[in-house]
């Protein structure tokens, strides 16, 4: 609570949360501590309204805030969802095509292409975090000079205070290490994703994620 007090701010809990199970979780979620270190010296945060959150395993993944704060002369208000930073990586092989994940999206209801990445889960350490997403999703272990960094992109500011870290992988792979890759299924316990290799030019037509994009732009690729 030490934390919540220094706010200075009225602080509610919806019904549903119960907020002595709530503190002690919220000392240690990262992207909280962030949001509240670095919202503008131009506004000041008069009410926090925690609505909801989800676990994963014993520590917060996600995190909904209803925020109330003063703007010049102004009361606005604004949902928050907090979930933290991401990592994007697009491998280029053979300088010819992208390496895409495929996953079944729940908020869309159906598969989606995508380049690999995931959530940092509080590492600052975003080259590593790449590495590790490299490995559970394509089954690539390679070492961090083989990574270049593409920037980082915003994808929703007026909701989510989500940043992801793009990179750049360029590989090689022989005809049938790309035939063998594409017959796997990679992810986690609660994952199943599958392996598209598209030549530039369709990945361009295909891809509707927003970090792809930017990352097959900022690469260069046309």
């Amino acid at each position: 609570m030490d934390m919540l007090a220094q706010l200075g701010v009225q602080i509610k809990f919806d019904k549903s949360i119960d907020s002595t199970l709530l503190l002690p979780l919220l000392q240690n979620f990262k992207p909280f501590i962030n949001w509240v270190k670095q919202f503008c010296s131009d506004c000041k945060l008069t009410q926090l309204q925690f609505q909801s959150y989800d676990l994963f395993g014993s520590r917060i993944g996600f995190m909904k805030i209803s925020v109330q704060f003063l703007l010049y002369t102004h009361i606005q208000s604004s949902i928050v969802f907090l979930k933290g930073d991401a990592v994007g990586i697009l491998p280029i092989i053979n300088n010819t095509y992208i390496l895409l994940t495929k996953q079944f999206r729940a908020p869309l209801g159906r598969s989606f292409l995508e380049i690999p990445g995931g959530m940092t889960d509080g590492s600052l350490d975003f080259s590593l975090v790449a590495l590790k997403e490299l490995q559970e999703e394509i089954g690539l272990n390679i070492s961090k000079k083989s990574l270049k960094s593409l920037g980082k992109i915003i994808p929703s500011p007026d909701l989510c205070d989500e940043q992801i870290h793009l990179f750049l992988l360029e590989i090689e792979m022989s005809e049938t290490e790309m035939k063998i890759i594409k017959q796997k299924l990679f992810g986690t316990d609660d994952e199943a994703i599958k392996i598209r290799i598209l030549k530039v030019e369709e990945a361009f037509l295909e891809v509707e994620d927003a970090s792809t994009l930017v990352a097959m732009n900022r690469a260069g690729l046309k």
